[in-house]
């Protein structure tokens, strides 16, 4: 079953929504016509020093509807060295995953946030919202982590500027957002312990099994390619704050070790088309090295439909990530 939110069941017209959402996304970030360079189908804005590009590839014909994927990018280390440090803060990187994965490019030496997210006529209204705010946190993410990586690492911040006005001076606004509205959110949670009670009587569903979290806020779930997921609405991220945080364990093959699949899952889903999005990261745990793919939603991205969406997106995950590394 496809993943599914809000309002997708009824019947939706073949149309492009590539344009559309370029368009959305370049009018919601504010971007200021001097540091933002459109063509074709990408927009490439600078926020600062850094450039992010949003490009949605030509539309695919997908269960009788046109889908578009569009990737957000932010260049963020060149000239990475190679070495066991690096290949731990990688992983330590995607650890605190949200919205985005930390993607190293070892043959160009390079350090990328990227997502993507799968859009057509019937979720384009929702999935454009949160398109945006992923766009957001990406690049405010990316421009406060390369305050510090490159001398971490031993690398260069991957600065450009644009063409014509040259390199920007002063940074955007939209590059306060992890602090001023996501981690500066206060009251009560909106996944509560009603929210996952309704989660966890869906149906259909795409478990085997699942219980209510000792908390009653979230959920444990057996999925049916040996995948565990867990769900907790009161989960906290050091940079955004109160939110959702959602696990995907996945049992590794014999002889294969959970930090040489997560690199390898990373950079297939950067590249593939998986028809799933990517918003979020796999990543080798911290203690027991295992296998998980992370997300974190902050509390002021919710909406109904939206959870039920990632679960059912969590399943198709499991199933495309046994494939690949069976």
């Amino acid at each position: 079953m496809e993943p599914r939110g809000p309002s997708e069941d009824a019947p939706q017209p073949s149309v492009d929504p590539g344009p559309a959402l370029l368009a959305r996304a370049e009018q919601a970030l504010r971007l200021d016509p001097a540091w933002r360079l459109a063509e074709g189908r990408a927009l490439t804005w600078w926020g600062h020093h850094l450039a992010q590009r949003l490009t949605a590839a030509p539309p695919q014909t997908a269960a009788g509807r046109e889908v578009v994927a569009v990737r957000i990018t932010t260049d963020v280390l060149r000239a990475l060295p190679e070495g066991a440090d690096t290949d731990e803060a990688v992983e330590n990187l995607n650890r605190q995953a949200h919205l985005s994965a930390w993607v190293h490019d070892r043959a160009a030496a390079t350090l990328v946030l990227t997502s993507s997210v799968y859009v057509h006529a019937g979720n384009a209204p929702w999935l454009g919202l949160l398109l945006v705010q992923a766009a957001a946190i990406q690049a405010a993410d990316a421009h406060a982590k390369a305050t510090w990586l490159p001398g971490a690492l031993g690398a260069e911040a991957a600065a450009s500027q644009h063409p014509a006005s040259g390199p920007r001076a002063e940074a955007s606004d939209m590059l306060n957002v992890m602090h001023d509205l996501y981690a500066a959110t206060t009251g009560p949670t909106p996944f509560d312990a009603a929210l996952f009670a309704g989660l966890v009587a869906m149906a259909p569903a795409p478990w085997l099994r699942v219980t209510a979290a000792p908390s009653s806020a979230g959920l444990d779930a057996t999925l049916p390619d040996g995948g565990r997921l867990t769900l907790r609405g009161n989960a906290r991220h050091a940079t955004l704050g109160p939110g959702a945080a959602l696990h995907l364990a996945l049992p590794l093959p014999a002889g294969m070790r959970a930090r040489a699949a997560a690199a390898r899952l990373r950079a297939a889903e950067a590249e593939a088309w998986t028809g799933f999005n990517l918003l979020g990261s796999w990543c080798e745990t911290e203690d027991l090295p295992e296998l998980e793919f992370r997300t974190f939603l902050p509390a002021r991205i919710h909406w109904p439909g939206l959870l039920d969406s990632f679960i059912w997106t969590a399943a198709a995950r499991a199933r495309w990530a046994a494939a690949l590394l069976s």
